[in-house]
């Protein structure tokens, strides 16, 4: 799993993590980075500070999150 946009993380590369438990807190606009954040005009969200990308990769091939997010 690939993240990014957190402003803190509490965890470290490799890390086993508990389900439930926090990753990181997104950052506060005061402490965004500007250098960071592109103007794009294709809607993917990259203008806000307050966005999170995440990437899942499973033998060398990224996989698609949604079943992650899907409600039972």
């Amino acid at each position: 799993m690939i993240l990014a946009g957190l402003g803190d993380l509490y965890v470290s590369a490799g890390a086993v993590i508990s389900q439930g438990a926090p990753l990181g807190m997104m950052p506060s606009a005061a402490s965004a980075r500007a250098d960071l954040i592109t103007e794009t005009p294709d809607q993917t969200g990259a203008a806000l500070s307050e966005t999170i990308y995440i990437e899942l990769r499973q033998d060398g091939g990224v996989i698609d999150p949604q079943p992650w997010f899907d409600w039972e």
